[in-house]
């Protein structure tokens, strides 16, 4: 996502994207650490100034204390950095941890969004939004799935052999 101011100095223009785990969407466990990233850069050929950068941790999760980046202070479910000039050209990379913990309802889509907001050549950029979206597993579950389904599959194979069987009976009859 980007947004851009073009004034008669020049150009800034941000583009806003994050990841979890170093990818834009996977699949996870319960309690597991995971490392939120949101990258700003600007494309433009003018610096930045007064920018404030907002991560939301996905609803659900718990925010692992003290894990922001740079500065980054949580409060209320948002981590908030106040990154101030971001060069012509160049990008910042600000980071949390976050988890899913138990009780939380595995197999749901959850959303982390960020957005940067620039006071740059005093003109306010629009917030841009990027999503993550996680699906939660918990490895308990497929423990009795798997188990469930061998079960399936040897039912299964000896009511084929015994159809065969039967068969076999009847024909010799």
């Amino acid at each position: 996502n980007t947004a851009m101011v073009v004034n008669k100095k020049g150009t800034v223009d941000l583009e806003i994207s994050s990841s979890v785990n170093n990818v834009e969407s996977l699949t996870t466990n319960i309690n597991q650490n995971l490392q939120y990233r949101v990258t700003v850069k600007n494309k433009g050929n003018i610096d930045a100034i007064d920018n404030v950068v907002k991560a939301k941790v996905p609803d659900d999760f718990v925010y692992v204390e003290g894990s922001a980046t740079d500065g980054g202070v949580y409060a209320d479910g948002t981590i908030t950095w106040v990154v101030g000039r971001i060069y012509s050209e160049k990008e910042v990379t600000l980071s949390y941890l976050a988890y899913a913990p138990k009780g939380v309802n595995t197999g749901q889509d959850y959303i982390g969004e960020a957005s940067v907001d620039s006071f740059s050549v005093n003109q306010r950029v629009d917030s841009n939004k990027t999503m993550v979206r996680l699906s939660l597993t918990n490895p308990s579950t497929y423990a009795p799935l798997s188990i469930l389904f061998i079960i399936a599959i040897v039912a299964a194979w000896t009511v084929y052999l015994l159809t065969k069987y039967y068969q076999k009976q009847r024909t010799q009859e």
